[in-house]
């Protein structure tokens, strides 16, 4: 069974743990509750090999249960890089950022919760980078990223019926936004590659 200098050390340990209570989310006042318990028995003359064996078993529980706060570096620059895609949204193609607003939102509440745990954080992470990706620029026809030269190409190509174009692809060529992508469009992209012009 459990001894007397068993449940001692577990709470010195304990107590150890919650010097550092900063680091960790709400949990760490159920490890608080719990070694006070302990305490009580310790300090008790008169209790019985039950009640230290549950004093002994809750400390260890709330131990076990303890999650650290989340470090949030990579959510914090993923909420960067989404704020500028939103503030540069009409250089994107409409349905690649749908619904951005929202999960930025998500993502502000999670950072700025002290109590969100690494789980919740990392999840949070994921979910803004996913949809970050999925952003298009328009004109960026070839999906790499940026517009130039390599897309006039690819759009001309499709124009021609040589190669086929995704819907996104589709959509991102059509930088005059009359419904189809052709050779108006490739030249737009030159012009715009070439820095004729500022926007579409």
């Amino acid at each position: 069974g459990v001894q007397k200098t068993h449940l001692q050390i577990l709470v010195d340990s304990a107590n150890d743990i919650l010097k550092e209570a900063a680091n960790y989310e709400n949990n760490a006042k159920t490890l608080k509750d719990a070694v006070a318990k302990a305490e009580d028995v310790l300090t008790d003359g008169e209790h019985t090999s039950a009640e230290l064996e549950k004093a002994y078993n809750d400390v260890i529980d709330a131990i076990i249960n303890l999650e650290r706060k989340g470090n949030k570096a990579a959510l914090s620059a993923m909420i960067k890089k989404a704020e500028e895609v939103l503030a540069d949204k009409d250089a994107y193609v409409a349905s690649t950022i749908d619904g951005l607003d929202a999960i930025l939102a998500n993502a502000k509440a999670v950072n700025e919760n002290e109590d969100a745990t690494q789980n919740t954080v990392d999840n949070m992470v994921k979910t803004l980078t996913l949809k970050v990706a999925d952003a298009r620029l328009k004109g960026d026809v070839d999906g790499d990223g940026s517009v130039g030269t390599s897309d006039s190409a690819s759009l001309l190509q499709y124009a021609a019926e040589k190669i086929t174009l995704d819907d996104v692809s589709t959509q991102s060529a059509d930088v005059n936004g009359d419904g189809a992508a052709d050779t108006q469009d490739a030249a737009m992209i030159l012009q715009y590659a070439a820095e004729e012009i500022t926007s579409f």
